[in-house]
């Protein structure tokens, strides 16, 4: 690998570190990012998930956040202890609870929303300079840094623990 690509592919690294870091910051601080003032990006990232996906079960949810279902149910109580979702069951597994959100999840969540549309409008006008080859590339760049890391946290994990 040549002297140039490998201080460019630190430098992309390092910047996706502080973004990492920034974001884990943030998500420390309730209100940080503009919305609810007593809620996290954690939160918030619940919130988005199921407000995308209503009557979403608890699996479901845990694949698509890619954390464990106990994390999920811990957060899930949460956010019906504040009254921002509501549990059901499922008509044809009374064992399964699918998620919606309420009136009040629902605003945060349309808030949210807003602020994300903020974001990818900045991010979009960048991309425009970028062929849909080269994102393609991005995108498989960083699938594979995803999978690097969900191999080590299996590698670290006890063999009883369930890992999404």
């Amino acid at each position: 690998m040549d002297k140039l690509r490998k201080i460019v592919i630190r430098e992309i690294t390092e910047k996706f570190i502080r973004i990492h870091n920034t974001l884990k910051t943030l998500e420390k601080i309730p209100g940080g990012f503009g919305i609810d003032k007593g809620l996290s990006i954690s939160e918030i990232e619940f919130i988005k998930a199921i407000g995308r996906h209503p009557n979403i079960n608890i699996t479901e949810l845990a694949e698509h956040l890619g954390i464990t279902k106990g994390a999920v149910s811990q957060m899930t109580a949460k956010l019906d202890e504040k009254n921002l979702i509501q549990k059901g069951r499922n008509i044809g597994n009374q064992k399964e609870v699918r998620l919606n959100l309420t009136e009040k999840g629902a605003v945060n969540f349309q808030k949210a929303e807003e602020i994300y549309f903020e974001i990818f409008e900045k991010i979009d006008a960048q991309i425009k300079k970028v062929n849909l080859e080269e994102m393609e590339l991005i995108i498989e760049s960083f699938s594979s840094v995803e999978n690097f890391l969900q191999s080590r946290l299996l590698n670290l994990k006890p063999k009883n623990e369930n890992v999404v």
